[in-house]
């Protein structure tokens, strides 16, 4: 069997979200540290042209090993995947140097929001199209934020948070805690595009932790060599770009969370065996009671739900 059946083997076996989300980073990851090191660099000045005289010299074990290397470390790494798209939206722990970043993070986001505001308030007042245009792109940005009091230090940590006020708070609730309930009752459609624009937000928030990590080992290896520090600047720039396309599935992922709970809240309380509220007022109250019982992991404190609905 060749390299190339084993891959595809590989690939099947493994589905597309782990190439996607796990692997493919990986190998980038691999490959640069490759090129970055046969270059000739720490020791000796970088060379394209050792990087190119290694790559010719690789044969069948060495790219095997490379694959290898690649896909063990995509596999090591998976476990670590919610850790990283946490990182990116700002859970940073609880250590001093790590609340002072958030403190300063979020002081940032606060001042943003505020623009926002301002900005929105000022088109208000304003009475020509072009001022109406710009309070409805202010007010679609102010949306992506949640309240002052439930800021991240982060960008794409607002905009996951916002959705989850939006989506089950709004009724009652607990996005958090009922969505992985309500998952297995929405509709094939609806459960496909979440999929997939959680796949796109893992797979972005993965490129932009390994451009990176890409990023401080060439500043490291490349510091002596003048021009050379275009390689790191340019791992940076596509860092950034790979958090924005994380940022702009994170919009459509939120959506789409508030269209499950739009179209399947009910669904869930029917198959909780809830008896469906006749009014908004009332859903809101029960739902309440209903996240607060599916919030606590002890029995022993959990609220009881009082009565079940089986027909």
């Amino acid at each position: 069997m060749n390299l190339d059946a084993i891959g595809n083997a590989a690939s099947k076996a493994l589905g597309l979200r782990f190439n996607l989300v796990s692997l493919l980073p990986s190998w980038l990851l691999v490959l640069f540290f490759v090129a970055l090191f046969s270059s000739g660099a720490p020791s000796d000045r970088p060379s394209i042209g050792n990087t190119l005289a290694a790559a010719g010299k690789l044969a069948g074990p060495q790219i095997a090993i490379v694959f290898l290397g690649a896909l063990v470390a995509a596999v090591l790494l998976q476990p670590f995947q919610i850790r990283s798209v946490q990182l990116l939206e700002g859970y940073w722990g609880t250590s001093l140097i790590a609340n002072r970043a958030r403190d300063i993070g979020v002081e940032l986001q606060c001042r943003r929001l505020a623009t926002l505001r301002a900005d929105r308030w000022k088109a208000r007042i304003g009475k020509e199209s072009s001022h109406r245009l710009l309070q409805q792109q202010s007010a679609e940005r102010q949306r992506l934020y949640p309240v002052e009091a439930d800021l991240l230090p982060t960008q794409l940590g607002n905009i996951l948070r916002s959705a989850e006020r939006r989506a089950g708070e709004r009724y009652g609730l607990a996005t958090v805690s009922t969505f992985p309930r309500l998952y297995p009752v929405m509709s094939e459609r609806l459960t496909t595009a979440v999929d997939d624009f959680t796949a796109q937000v893992d797979a972005a928030a993965q490129l932009c932790m390994t451009l990176g990590v890409a990023t401080i080992v060439s500043v490291v290896v490349l510091l002596p060599y003048d021009f050379w520090l275009l390689v790191p600047t340019a791992t940076a720039i596509l860092a950034w770009f790979a958090y924005r396309g994380a940022m702009a599935s994170a919009v459509y992922l939120g959506r789409l969370y508030e269209t499950a709970f739009d179209l399947h809240r009910f669904d869930l309380l029917v198959a909780l065996h809830q008896k469906l509220p006749p009014d908004p007022v009332k859903e809101r109250v029960s739902n309440a009671a209903l996240s607060q019982f599916l919030k606590h992991s002890d029995a022993s404190t959990a609220p009881c739900i009082k009565r079940y609905d089986h027909s």
